[in-house]
């Protein structure tokens, strides 16, 4: 039974795309920020933005409360990676560990309790500003999965749980130093039931919990993907996202060399390119981003004679190379 839960109705979804394209073509290649997901959410949901924080919830709204936790995904398409458990770097680091030589369920439990103390303390807080009582609060966690290139996305949401210390058991597992590395010890807390590990605890540069979390299957209709440029669309063709004014020049400049639709202009540019593509081009002011779709062919020729860190560079290395035929 899948155990993500329903955040966004499918408007919410169309809009949320159109929204992360705009922010990734502002970003022009920049390493995603927390608050860069947390602001478009809170807009889209009308939820009140609280700014981002690394002590605080992200995101409340009456007598709901989500944390956003985050994690690059380096291989393949983002649907590569459903259906695994992954390991977060840090859950948490409001956790103290006594010492390292006590027996390793009982650190363990110390551990886990005092997690949900802190799962508590917010509940507790949230019901103070809801005016209700903590067992109407709720309290998600919001997993985004991002890749490096920032072309896809996959979010969802589950209920933030205070762990039973009774459904784990625990070892301590200790490495050696070697070379630079210096050695370790770091508490692994596995499920009773499955056996999987969930958590593992670090006791050197720092105490923080790191978690292993279950990403749901594709076909989970509560796992949102959105994928930003390079959108795949039936019957051969790619949806390109382009800042306003992007696509406005690019119309113009379709116009102008009297080609007979965007298509077939990329593929005549890229087969009249000689020598090396331009490697700059005045970044577009975005008022937002739409799309255009164009043939597979095209949009290959693009990326290829083109390479651009979105699709909105890309198309604007095409405008500054055709400006300069003309």
């Amino acid at each position: 039974m899948s155990h993500a839960l329903q955040v966004f109705t499918s408007d919410q979804v169309l809009e949320l795309q159109r929204r992360l394209a705009y922010k990734v073509v502002k970003m022009m290649g920049r390493k995603l920020e927390e608050d860069d997901w947390t602001s478009i959410y809170c807009e889209v949901l009308g939820y009140p933005p609280r700014g981002w924080s690394n002590l605080e919830i992200d995101v409340v709204a009456g007598r709901l409360g989500v944390e956003h936790k985050m994690l690059q995904v380096r291989q393949g398409e983002i649907t590569s990676v459903c259906g695994t458990s992954l390991m977060h770097p840090a859950l948490t680091r409001s956790i103290r560990i006594e010492s390292t030589d006590e027996p390793a369920d009982d650190v363990m439990t110390s551990v886990l309790t005092q997690y949900g103390a802190l799962l508590g303390d917010r509940r507790a807080r949230i019901a103070v500003d809801a005016k209700c009582s903590s067992s109407e609060v709720e309290l998600r966690t919001g997993w985004l999965l991002w890749q490096e290139n920032l072309r896809q996305f996959l979010y969802f949401e589950e209920l933030a749980v205070a762990p039973d210390p009774a459904g784990f058991t625990a070892e301590w597992v200790t490495r050696p130093s070697g070379g630079p590395r210096k050695g370790s010890k770091n508490l692994w807390v596995y499920d009773r039931a499955t056996g999987k590990k969930r958590y593992s605890v670090t006791t050197s540069a720092g105490i923080k919990i790191q978690p292993y979390f279950d990403v749901p299957s594709s076909l989970d209709p509560n796992a949102y993907v959105f994928t930003v440029y390079g959108e795949p669309l039936a019957d051969d063709l790619v949806n390109v996202w382009l800042a306003t004014t992007t696509h406005t020049e690019l119309l113009h400049a379709v116009a102008m060399f009297g080609s007979d639709d965007v298509s077939g202009f990329i593929v005549d540019a890229a087969a009249t390119l000689q020598g090396d593509p331009p490697t700059d081009a005045a970044p577009a002011p975005v008022e937002q981003a739409i799309h255009t779709p164009v043939s597979t062919v095209a949009y290959e020729a693009l990326r290829t004679a083109f390479p651009g860190v979105n699709d909105d560079h890309s198309v604007q290395l095409l405008l500054s190379w055709s400006a300069q035929r003309q």
